[in-house]
């Protein structure tokens, strides 16, 4: 077996992330047990970018089942994961301290 030396550039942590993602989606998917060239370098962005990986397995989870009920037969990847992925960021950014809400807490009685 060749060993390839893995560049000085990428955090240790980024390796982590990026194999539990990938076996996740192999483990949904089956099949090839490696990611396209497109798909490692949207997973790279993805972690650059410092999603979770818990968040992407969920967008993951939620094209999968998606495709299932419409009975897709083509393989998933990551770029089908993307708008799924934009939504869930979405509603994980917290309230900020700015927003203040436009109506009384309590109604005066």
């Amino acid at each position: 077996m060749i060993s390839y030396p893995l560049p000085d550039n990428i955090p240790p942590q980024h390796f982590e992330s990026a194999e539990q993602v990938r076996s996740y989606l192999v483990s949904v998917r089956g099949g090839a047990p490696f990611l396209s060239g497109v798909d490692g370098a949207l997973l790279v962005e993805w972690l650059d970018d410092e999603l979770s990986p818990s968040i992407i397995c969920a967008a993951i989870d939620k094209v999968a089942l998606r495709r299932r009920k419409k009975r897709v037969t083509t393989r998933l990847n990551l770029r089908a994961c993307r708008g799924e992925l934009k939504k869930l960021q979405k509603k994980k950014k917290p309230v900020t301290a700015e927003k203040k809400l436009s109506y009384p807490k309590f109604r005066k009685i």
